[in-house]
């Protein structure tokens, strides 16, 4: 029997009522009928006796009351390792992954309005849907008696989500890494709730979602490591992290450089077997937000055009020669 569906010793008073409703609109929102009542019974979330551990968990006011450490904890550290600001979250376990990527986001992380492409928005050295991933994994498959929180660590050059737990007994690492890998849980019915409310695929696909999105992004990762607990990372690549962070490193002329990766971009685009943009920056080697600021400076500088849409068009060289004329 899933530990999850034993009788929570819980006071039904300490129910969240914003908890309930968020849980019934996903379930609503995932095709599925009936009042919140029939909800709860059909996940398997009450008993004639009471809330099992899973229902109290996901929709407690207090859940860290109940099973200590079930929060996620953050920390911001600088180059140095230095710990620089932390926060916590600690709310119903159903609403626990989004909100604490909403305030990681929000006052933790560092991002910058971009416009490219034909549309405006805000970028992140790491993207919010990675991390959110991340965080959604560590939340359902982690030990929920040991004590301690979901935590996620920030760094200049990358971010480290950790949960205590362990791999299904015969994983390693490189079993994450299969993209036709079954999603295994010790908390069966905390994973088969989150992926009734559809915020879970529950199909293993997790870990497939995380490699594309770094791909996407040009970030490195995720990278898995099982050492008292399971850690995942993501990390920028060294060029785009020293770029930005590196001021008392050796440096390369950084006039150089620039011209230099430009030169190869305008090559790859002519020869037109790269189109997208998460295509160019991965074969670049750099970041998102840094091929960003490429494409802007070529095509204000009337090197290059863009032909088409965001998502069908592609980008045209016009004029090589205005690389001289531009300053980088």
């Amino acid at each position: 029997m899933d530990p999850m569906d034993e009788v929570a010793e819980f006071d039904a008073n300490m129910i969240s009522q914003e908890a309930l409703r968020f849980m019934h609109d996903a379930w609503r929102r995932n095709g599925r009928a009936g009042d919140a009542d029939r909800m709860l019974n059909e996940l398997g979330l009450v008993r004639d006796d009471g809330y099992t551990l899973a229902g109290a968990l996901l929709l407690s006011r207090r859940p860290d009351l109940i099973s200590q450490g079930a929060y996620v904890k953050m920390g911001v550290f600088d180059s140095e390792g230095n710990l620089v600001s932390q926060d916590s979250v600690a709310v119903p376990l159903v609403m626990l992954p989004s909100r604490a990527i909403s305030k990681l986001y929000e006052k933790h992380m560092e991002g910058r309005f971009v416009y490219g492409d034909g549309f405006m928005g805000t970028r992140y050295d790491f993207p919010p849907e990675v991390v959110s991933e991340a965080v959604l994994n560590a939340v359902m498959h982690r030990d929920y008696s040991s004590g301690y929180p979901v935590e996620v660590r920030v760094h200049p050059d990358r971010v480290v989500v950790l949960n205590d737990g362990t791999l299904p007994e015969g994983w390693d690492t490189g079993s994450l890494m299969d993209p036709e890998h079954r999603s295994k849980s010790p908390n069966i019915r905390l994973m088969e709730v989150f992926k009734a409310l559809g915020i879970a695929e529950g199909w293993g696909r997790g870990v497939n979602a995380m490699v594309d999105g770094c791909v996407d992004a040009g970030v490195l990762g995720p990278f898995f490591r099982v050492s008292d607990g399971v850690s995942v990372e993501f990390r920028l690549p060294v060029k785009a992290y020293e770029s930005e962070f590196g001021d008392d490193l050796e440096q390369p002329d950084i006039h150089t450089e620039n011209r230099a990766l430009e030169e190869t971009l305008l090559d790859y685009i002519e020869a037109g077997e790269l189109r997208t943009g998460p295509e160019l920056s991965a074969a670049l080697g750099i970041n998102r937000r840094r091929f960003t600021r490429m494409i802007n400076r070529l095509t204000s500088g009337g090197v290059i055009v863009r032909e088409g849409n965001r998502r069908k068009g592609r980008w045209i060289v016009v004029n090589r020669d205005c690389l001289d004329d531009r300053s980088s």
